[in-house]
This record gives structure tokens, C-alpha cells and sequence, in this order.
């Protein structure tokens, strides 16, 4: 019997099955490629999103805290000096406003949010408290002895009136008597001391942060819609300057309306936005009467563009706040999502 080889037409046939087969294998890998991508955007944004929120209400939660609210006559500090960030500043010599921020003034119209307080820091040195006592010539009557370190820079105050007594002061001289003009007159007296940062240079007696939309398209992710930006939690440094730091992406808006006391009845009747505190020219003092609420409403997507999916409306409602879609490119591709949460005020008296 003679041996043969594959003719011409068997081995094009050849081919042409395993051509099909290794397409039909690109298309499966592909379609999983895609879906595979898509569901980690999403999952992207839903760890991203609990962890931000938690930072907005804890910060909005502990505005406030460890405000000086009286200085002594002559006393200045400096605060923000970028154009965007000023108009919120209490400098050079008024008591630090816990709250202030504006209206429509961020891209798709969104607010600018601005929170001060000791505890509002990125270091270690923000997150600590104690009391210093007089007539004594122990550290830290609480809540340990040596909480405080060399590198920290600490704020005092006189706890009733919250009056400022000194800043900066270095943690290892936190010692009376001897410590300086800082300390308590008498024994039987205390003051409080607020941890603010490990920077000799730093210049005011308190942490800021910002929170608004930034659309730089070098900050942006590539995912995410045309006209949407990135939510950013800014901390003033030292110079004046802002740190922005991520916190959500892909967000369309961000809205904060302020509920206050207006008539003292112990109910927050009246719902403002932020920039009711500029317009009314409302200070410290009647912020700490006043204000009870935060309400906070985001608009922002899941994932990237889906070419299979439709989002069925051109609005996204929350009852008393609606946000047009219409505006942004292509908006039906995306999976839009909104959230509404409220912060009670809880460190401002």
C-alpha cells in the first residue's frame, strides 16, 4: 500500500477548523477579559466608597474639636493661599469658623466644603489630647503621662472660655511649674492640650480640610465620564497650600446643606446651603449656637462605559435634591449611583 500525505484541500480544511476554534477561543477569552475588567471597576468603587464616606462623616462629625474660641489681643495666623481655598479663611486674627464653605461653586455646580479642627490632621500628633495641670511638675494628668513626644506641636486652651494660651509648644516641654507662660495659674486648675502636628513651622492653631470636586484630567481616571471629576479631601499644609488626597472617583456632584437652631428651641428647623455662612457673614460663635446638621448628597458612577447598558433616566432623584444627567457625555453607558447621608454636629459647644 502506498503512504500519501494531507492533499492540499485536506489541509486547508485543517486550518480553517483550527482558525475557527482558536477565534472562537479569543472570543470566549475576550468576552471574559471584558466582563472580568468591568467587574473589578466596580468593585473599585465599592471599596472605595465606604471607606471615603466614613472619612467625610468622621470629619464633619469632629469639626470643631479642639477650636480655640477667643484670642489674645494682637494675636495673627496665616491659612490658605491658594485662590480657590481663601475665601474660607478666618486669617489673620478671627476664631476659627468650624464650618464654612459655598454654593455652585465647583464644576456641575457643586460645593465647596471646608472643616476645621485639632483632630482633622493626617499625623499621629492630631489624633492626641491631654489636660495639663498647674502646681504640679508632672507631664500629662491624662490620658498618660507620656502621650506627647519631642516632634509633637501641641495647642493650649483654658477649657471654660476655650481661650487660646499658646502654640506652638513642643511636647517634651509640657511640664509645670517651669514650663512657661502656658501653664495653669494655680494648682487646683487645668488646661486642655491639643495635638496638631509634628511640624515647627506649622502656622495656625488648627487643621484644615477641604472637600470638592477636582477635574484635572491628569487627576481623573480614564474610566470615568466626561464632566465627572475626583472628590478630594485636602489638607492645608504648613505654606498655605493644599494636599489632595482621593477620596471618590467618578463623582458628578456633591451637595451640602447645613440644618440649623435658628429660634434656640433645641429643633433644627431650617436647612440652608453652605453658602449661607458667607452671604449672612455668620462667625464662630453663632455656629456654635446655631448649627446642628450636615446633609450630604454624591452623584457618582460605577465602573466604566458599557456599551450593553442603559441607564434608564436622565435624572437621579433623592427627594428633596435631583441632579441632571443630560449634561455629560454618553451618560447612558454608565451606572449611576447616589448617596444621602446626615452628620450631626457633635464637637462645636
Amino acid at each position: 500500500m502506498k503512504d500519501r500525505g494531507m492533499t492540499l484541500v485536506e489541509l486547508m480544511v485543517t486550518l480553517v477548523i483550527l482558525l475557527l476554534m482558536a477565534g472562537a477561543l479569543f472570543s470566549v477569552m475576550s468576552l471574559y477579559r471584558t466582563t472580568y475588567l468591568k467587574k473589578v471597576k466596580i468593585a473599585e468603587t465599592q471599596i472605595q466608597l465606604p471607606l471615603g464616606v466614613d472619612l467625610l462623616r468622621r470629619d464633619l462629625q469632629y469639626a470643631g474639636f479642639g477650636l480655640p474660641w477667643k484670642f489674645p489681643e494682637n494675636y495673627e495666623y496665616t491659612e490658605a493661599t491658594d485662590a480657590e481655598a481663601s475665601p474660607y479663611n478666618d486669617a489673620p486674627s478671627d476664631p476659627p469658623r468650624p464650618v464654612v464653605g459655598d454654593d455652585g461653586v465647583g464644576p456641575n455646580g457643586s460645593d465647596y466644603l471646608v472643616l476645621k479642627g485639632s483632630i482633622l490632621g493626617w499625623s499621629e500628633a492630631s489624633q492626641k489630647w491631654g489636660i495639663l495641670s498647674g502646681g504640679t511638675s508632672d507631664n500629662i494628668a491624662y490620658p498618660e503621662p507620656d502621650i506627647f513626644t519631642t516632634e509633637d506641636y501641641v495647642l493650649i486652651l483654658e477649657p471654660v472660655s476655650q481661650e487660646f494660651k499658646a502654640f506652638p509648644v513642643a511636647g517634651n516641654q509640657l511640664f509645670c511649674p517651669g514650663g512657661g507662660s502656658f501653664c495653669p495659674p494655680s494648682a487646683d486648675e487645668t488646661y486642655l492640650i491639643y495635638g496638631l502636628t509634628a511640624s515647627a513651622n506649622f502656622t495656625r492653631p488648627f487643621n484644615r480640610v477641604d472637600y470638592y470636586l477636582d477635574t484635572d484630567p491628569n487627576e481623573v481616571p480614564a474610566r470615568c465620564a466626561p464632566g465627572t471629576g475626583v472628590l478630594v479631601r485636602a489638607l492645608l499644609k504648613a505654606d498655605g497650600t493644599r494636599n489632595p488626597v482621593s477620596v471618590l472617583e467618578c463623582v458628578a456632584d456633591f451637595q451640602v446643606f447645613l440644618w440649623w437652631d435658628l429660634d434656640g428651641d433645641g429643633t433644627a428647623e431650617t436647612r440652608t446651603g453652605l453658602g449661607e455662612i458667607l452671604d449672612q457673614a455668620y462667625d464662630a460663635r453663632f455656629e456654635r449656637d446655631h448649627l446642628r446638621l450636615a446633609e450630604v448628597f454624591l452623584v457618582y458612577h460605577e465602573g466604566g462605559p458599557d456599551p450593553n447598558f442603559t441607564y434608564p433616566r436622565s435624572t437621579v432623584d433623592l427627594g428633596t435634591y435631583s441632579f441632571d444627567l443630560s449634561g455629560i457625555s454618553n451618560y447612558q453607558r454608565y451606572r449611576w449611583e447616589a448617596l444621602h447621608f446626615s452628620v450631626v454636629f457633635q464637637n462645636l459647644r
